[in-house]
């Protein structure tokens, strides 16, 4: 019988099944911090995008600061959902002991 029949849905059980299962379930985990990652990526992709467009060295210099405080936003942001997801372990470790 095969893996792939109508009875059966895609791949379940087999290698690839449980790779796109983890996935889905990492997305679902996870889908605020990517949505952050993906806006901080479009917004310096966009900055150095009009950097390098850019004609004036005023311009460019504007835009090189904003490039800059992206990174540094994006850092911030980084580490302040680890220590957020850190205390958030803790406390549910507290009551689990409990």
């Amino acid at each position: 019988m095969s893996r792939f029949d109508s009875e059966n849905r895609g791949a379940h059980g087999t290698a690839a099944g449980t790779g796109t299962e983890g996935v889905g379930r990492f997305v679902d985990q996870n889908a605020l911090p990517l949505k952050v990652a993906a806006f901080y990526a479009v917004v310096l992709a966009g900055g150095v995008l009009a950097r390098r467009v850019a004609s004036g060295p005023n311009v460019e210099i504007l835009l090189s600061i904003a490039i800059w405080f992206t990174i540094i936003f994006a850092a911030c942001s980084a580490l302040l959902g680890g220590v957020i997801r850190l205390f958030g372990a803790i406390q549910q470790r507290r009551y689990d002991y409990e």
